[in-house]
Order: structure tokens, then sequence, then C-alpha cells
């Protein structure tokens, strides 16, 4: 999948929104009814039957999510534009990378939802690099998602609710195997995030992650379709994009924050990795 492309379609959500809908019908559970959901940092879980009216845009999430088709269709946001999600489909996104998805048409679209929070210090249940569509069957999560709820809401067994929290964690863990990255390189990207201005060679990347050059290049391909520094690249450019959506911070501010020794050249890089220049993508 590759990191580098140009958008592909001008309608970028740029707005934090939450519109469940009037006509919507949902039906969830947090950790705060439910403790044993904190045992797999989970912090909501649900099913909706949503209506066009449904909008969610999350520009930089603290926390990750699944959602699923469960019947009908709708809409989600990845790096290609707005995409369809049809029955069968899973929408997974990442803590601190915008996602967004939305009802379409008249006709109603059942999804189930799992919202994980994990601490910072940890490996998050989605690894991911970027909001991603993959097929998934989503009878097994919604049974145990609707299982729950209606314990809570009938004799709210704790060791049942147990039970049933875990088995909702299980399910999303089956449809997230294949696309963990391995702890090592989350690590490795986790520090990088928090050092982005760091002047960062590939030799210094692979000894903070206790693994030679050339394996680090090995996973990085294998799991992000690019090089190291490449990848650095686009962390550099996610940050900066959010800064240049959520601050009034000057170009030249902005490039010695992420790591450029001034603003042509971090420019340059932002356009070609981005698709715009900051000043345009600013004004979107």
């Amino acid at each position: 999948m590759p990191l580098i492309c140009e958008p592909k379609h001008e309608d970028i959500p740029s707005i934090e929104t939450y519109n469940i809908g009037e006509n919507t019908y949902e039906q969830l559970v947090g950790s705060e009814q439910i403790p044993a959901l904190r045992n797999n940092n989970i912090i909501f879980t649900g099913t909706s039957i949503a209506s066009d009216e449904f909008s969610f845009v999350r520009l930089k999430p603290d926390l990750s999510q699944i959602l699923i088709t469960v019947k009908g269709q709708g809409e989600v946001y990845t790096e290609d534009g707005w995409q369809p999600l049809p029955e069968g489909h899973a929408y997974i996104t990442p803590r601190d990378i915008m996602h967004a998805y939305r009802g379409v048409s008249r006709k109603m679209w059942t999804v189930c939802w799992v919202t994980y929070h994990d601490p910072k210090d940890i490996v998050p249940t989605v690894s991911l690099d970027i909001p991603t569509i993959t097929q998934a069957n989503p009878k097994t999560l919604y049974a145990a998602i609707t299982g729950l709820n209606e314990e809570y809401r009938s004799k709210a067994d704790p060791h049942k609710l147990e039970i049933w929290s875990n088995l909702v964690h299980d399910y999303v863990s089956t449809i997230l195997e294949s696309w963990r990255i391995p702890d090592r390189l989350w690590y490795i990207w986790d520090h990088v995030n928090r050092n982005l201005n760091k002047k960062w060679c590939i030799q210094s990347l692979a000894k903070y992650g206790h693994i030679s050059p050339e394996y680090l290049r090995v996973l990085c391909r294998k799991h992000h379709n690019t090089s190291p520094m490449n990848y650095v690249a686009y962390l550099r450019m996610q940050h900066a994009a959010n800064l240049l959506k959520r601050t009034n911070l000057k170009l030249e501010a902005i490039a010695i924050t992420i790591g450029y020794d001034n603003a042509f050249s971090f420019s340059r890089a932002f356009k070609r990795i981005m698709g715009y220049s900051p000043m345009a993508y600013r004004s979107l």
C-alpha cells in the first residue's frame, strides 16, 4: 500500500464532526458502565443503524477504532479519498491519524464498532499507519457486541459481562492479526514521533530498535511498503499537516519543529508527499 499519493478528491474532511442523526438507532455501552471493558482498553462498543445524517470526522483522534458494515453501505475516508464500505468490510483506524465515515443514501446503514483508548507507552491495539479497509465477516463480532449489550440491559452479571467483553476483543484481534506492526518497529516510530526534529538516519533508527539497518529495511518494506527514511518523512508530514490545520505557526517554525532546516526544503518535501503546498493545504 503506497504511503505517498496525490489526493484524488477535493472533499477532504477538515472540520471535527460528531453527528449521529435523528433517525439513527444506536445501542452502545462503555467502560464506565462495564469496567471489564477496560481490561482490553475498550472505551466504547456498539451497533448503529445509521441514516444518511450519520457523519463523523476525527482530525487527530486519541483513540483507535474498527467499524464493520453488517448491512447496507456507507462511505469512509482513506488516503485515496472517500470509498464505499459495503457489507462484510471493515474500516480500521489508528489513533492520531484523521479518519471519517458517513451514511450516504436513503437506505439505512447497519454497522458494529469497537473503540480503543490504549496507554501511550504500549503498542496500540490498532498499530496501522493509516485508515484501512479490509474484508471481515461481521457476524461474530456483531453477535458478541449485541450479547454484551443485552446482558448489560438485563441481569448485568459481572462474570458474564467479562466473558462477553473478552469475546468482543478476541474477535477484533482476529480481524487485526494480519495487519499488526511488530512491536519493535512500533517502538521505533513512537520514539521518532516524539523527536521529529532530530536528524534521523537509518543507523540511529536501527540502533534505537536494537536491530540491524538491513533488517529495518526489510521490516519497513514489508509493513509500510517504503524505506525507513521515507517513512520518517511521512511521519513528519503527518505532524506538519496537523500543525497547518490547527495552529497559526509560520512555515519556518513548522519546518524546524519537524526537523527541516528551512521553510523552502520543508515546502518541497510537503508537496511531494502530501500532494499540496503547505499554504494550499492550510487553505483547504
